[in-house]
């Protein structure tokens, strides 16, 4: 190979190299600028430290039953595999002769490919339940049954699930591999299809090495039998959600009974190590399948059906009741606080007056069909779009009010064909231009809405309703990256025959500097960073900003609503998400239909400038154990609510969504007596 090529398979690696880490490159670059590096280095580091020690202890076992079975491979091939390609006549050839270290490199190689392999999934879906674990905060609130705190079930149970499977899958397989391959190669020998007889089964070699398999895999079972037993509190029988009087009854019982076997299998599995009885290993394994099917599977279903469904009320009034508290108090029902209201109080000139800035503000527009009217009305040109239309109040002239409004966006996919260059979609129509607003009950004579703000550059005859900075470069409809600040000046709104331009002057954005243009050049796969003229230093690229990815990517630990909601805050644009901490961890609590939660929290608020893209966490509800945990492990990221700038905190709600999800809920758990509840 001459040297030429040599250099070019390095730049091919390198450059191979380069672009596989350019969006891990990317990602640091954009959390660092949004000054949110624990956010990007803590879920990698707890990956890597979690798959680092899952793949070690993996490795350890995985190794030791390869090596261990080395002779048997070595033997099989030298020998057997020759005898079977009818190479009898020639047993000196070098072409199956298998050296101890040949065989024993390849034996780590395969060991270490598929003891990582496993680990780099468990690492990357568990990470999350590793650390919760570790700064787990206690509810002050017992589950009914076992007494544990709920932070037992959120925290410390998913933690054990997750680690029983990082390991007992692979073990598993690791022991029936090893098993069949002593079968296939002769070590294990079938001597008598009644494996109760002494003897029936010669181990050979083998009998140490599955022993120490077996042991584990047993004390692993029993293990996760021990976890199945606070499982129970979340399954499903009839009419109950959570443990039932079968499962506490009959299924419980049965648990705890495969536990000792498992255990009693384990310590036999031992004493195998020093007795050649072969019955130790073969019988414990052939019984607890035996013993689970016939306790675990069948006498909980005749339970059920025989003792439970004839008396099912008195049988599980008990449990319905721990299904109704603990569901009210997953949804937050539990606070709400009841008042009869009999509808028949007379209305009196004097109660209207009292109400009078209530009935000023009723709403006589639908948010719909408004949409398509601000569309019609304000959108100017076909690249600018309404995408929604929130409703907030304001304080205009001293009154209070009920304001619709909607940001005006780009929409770079309606720009006219021929407008579609490279330049024109990532240089200069990089944003969207202010917001129109009309009050929620004043029409004009036509019957269009009472515009508060409107037209572009946006004029309001409201100080409050004005913008000083009316530009939005992150919203709900910019679903692509730009970059900002270039040479050729970015489109703001037409204006005559002309348009009005400007450039790009946010805090937030990803430097070009030498490294920077390289990596984000192979992570865009693009040349233009270099080739185009317009790119200079002082230019910023700008990339996730739809900011319901941009909030899923810095947090995706978080429930985020559906319907982000604009406000004016001192002149500049905001978004307010109402983010949810969801869990579906909770013991006896309904699952939300087609949501997979049966927690749920509005614990934090995050607010988004519009034109430079900064994120702030707020938590809303610091008492919320949840929020308290992620508050443990990403300290410095949730800001208190008390330091939210009074002029945004009046416009904090309630969100409908999560109105939405208790009132569906109530529904059936405004019940809160158990048998009115069954015969529901």
């Amino acid at each position: 190979m001459n040297r030429f090529l040599k250099v070019l398979i390095g730049f091919i690696i390198l450059g191979s190299l380069l672009t596989a880490s350019s969006g891990l490159f990317e990602d640091w670059l954009w959390f660092k600028d949004l000054g949110y590096t624990q956010l990007f280095w803590t879920p990698i580091l707890s990956k890597l430290f979690f798959q680092a020690v899952n793949g070690t202890i993996l490795f350890i076992f995985i190794a030791g039953t390869l090596l261990s079975i080395r002779h048997a491979i070595i033997t099989f091939v030298n020998e057997r595999l020759r005898l079977r390609l009818r190479l009898v006549q020639d047993m000196n050839r070098p072409i199956f002769n298998l050296s101890q270290q040949k065989v024993a490199i390849w034996l780590l190689v395969i060991s270490i490919v598929v003891s990582f392999g496993v680990s780099f999934v468990a690492g990357f879906t568990g990470w999350l339940d590793v650390l919760a674990f570790i700064h787990a905060t206690p509810f002050g609130q017992s589950d009914p049954i076992f007494g544990k705190d709920l932070a037992f079930y959120f925290f410390q149970l998913p933690f054990w699930i997750t680690l029983f499977n990082a390991f007992f899958g692979p073990l598993f397989l690791l022991t029936l591999f090893t098993t069949i391959f002593y079968i296939l190669t002769g070590v294990i020998r079938f001597r008598s299809k009644k494996l109760w007889q002494r003897e029936a089964v010669s181990l050979g070699s083998a009998r140490k090495h599955l022993a120490v398999l077996i042991g584990i895999l047993f004390a692993l079972k029993a293990f996760g039998y021990y976890l199945d037993i606070y499982q129970l509190l979340y399954s499903v029988h009839g009419h109950i959600v959570g443990a039932g009087f079968t499962d506490l009854t009959a299924t419980l019982p049965a648990l705890k009974i495969l536990i000792v076997i498992s255990i009693l299998g384990s310590i036999l599995a031992f004493m195998t190590l020093a007795s050649n009885e072969s019955r130790l290993l073969t019988l414990p394994v052939a019984g607890i399948f035996v013993v689970g099917f016939l306790i675990y599977g069948i006498i909980p279903a005749l339970i059920q059906s025989f003792v439970v469904l004839p008396n099912e009320l008195s049988k599980e009034q008990p449990y319905i009741q721990h299904e109704i508290e603990l569901t009210r108090f997953g949804y937050g029902l539990d606070k709400i606080t009841e008042i009869d209201y009999p509808g028949n109080t007379p209305i009196t000139i004097s109660a209207l007056k009292a109400d009078q800035s209530t009935l000023n503000n009723i709403r006589l527009n639908d948010a719909r069909p408004m949409l398509q009217t601000y569309n019609q009305k304000q959108g100017i040109r076909l690249y600018y779009k309404f995408n929604d239309i929130d409703i907030d109040r304001y304080t205009v002239n001293g009154e209070y009010r009920q304001v619709m409004i909607g940001p005006r966006e780009i929409s770079t996919p309606d720009l006219d064909e021929k407008a579609k260059t490279f330049v024109n979609m990532k240089f200069k129509y990089t944003h969207g231009y202010g917001a129109s607003a009309s009050f929620a009950n004043a029409v004009t004579s036509e019957g269009l809405p009472s515009f508060a703000i409107k037209d572009v550059p946006p004029v309001s005859e409201f100080p409050e309703l004005k913008m000083s900075e009316p530009r939005i470069y992150f919203g709900e409809l910019t679903n692509e990256w730009v970059v900002a600040n270039t040479s050729v000046k970015e489109f703001d709104y037409p204006q005559g025959s002309a348009n009005v331009e400007n450039s790009y002057q946010g805090k937030t954005g990803i430097a070009f500097t030498p490294l920077n243009k390289l990596m984000l050049s192979l992570r865009h796969a693009t040349t233009r960073f270099y080739l185009a003229a317009q790119v200079t230093p002082e230019s910023k690229l700008l990339v996730y900003r739809n900011i319901e990815e941009r909030v899923k990517k810095l947090a995706p630990f978080l429930t985020y609503d559906a319907d982000p909601y604009i406000v004016i805050d001192d002149g500049r644009l905001k978004w307010i998400i109402d983010a949810y901490t969801t869990s579906d961890a909770l013991p006896y609590s309904n699952m939300y239909p087609n949501q997979g939660f049966n927690y749920i929290r509005n614990s934090v608020k995050v607010i988004i400038d519009a034109n430079d893209g900064t994120v702030d966490f707020y938590a809303v509800d610091p008492q919320d154990p949840v929020l308290r945990t992620y508050m443990k492990i990403f300290p410095g990221v949730f800001k208190d609510i008390v330091s939210l700038p009074p002029s945004l905190k009046n416009h904090l709600r309630y969100p409908e969504t999560l109105f939405t999800v208790q009132s569906n809920m109530l529904k059936n758990f405004h019940m809160t007596n158990s048998a009115v509840f069954y015969n529901k």
